[in-house]
């Protein structure tokens, strides 16, 4: 995503967060999960990004490496009033 600050997203269970500037004077607005190409998940799995970013108040967007080598996202916005 162009623009935006990455940072380790351990804290609250992802890969990474994502901030629309400085890390020190804004929350992050979404957490970022990379999906082996290979991983098969359960819906169940699902629901538990999309209940990890409701808790969090953060986007939830999956990350993966598609078979042409480019990289595919997939967001969730599981609040209306997210931004």
């Amino acid at each position: 995503m162009r623009g935006f600050y990455i940072a380790c997203g351990i804290k609250f269970g992802s890969s990474f967060l994502i901030y629309s500037n400085i890390l020190d004077y804004v929350h992050s607005i979404g957490s970022i999960y990379v999906i082996d190409k290979f991983l098969k998940f359960s819906p169940n799995d699902l629901i538990s990004f999309g209940r990890t970013g409701t808790t969090t108040k953060k986007i939830t967007i999956l990350a993966m490496i598609s078979k042409h080598n480019t990289i595919r996202y997939i967001g969730f916005k599981w609040n209306p009033f997210l931004p």
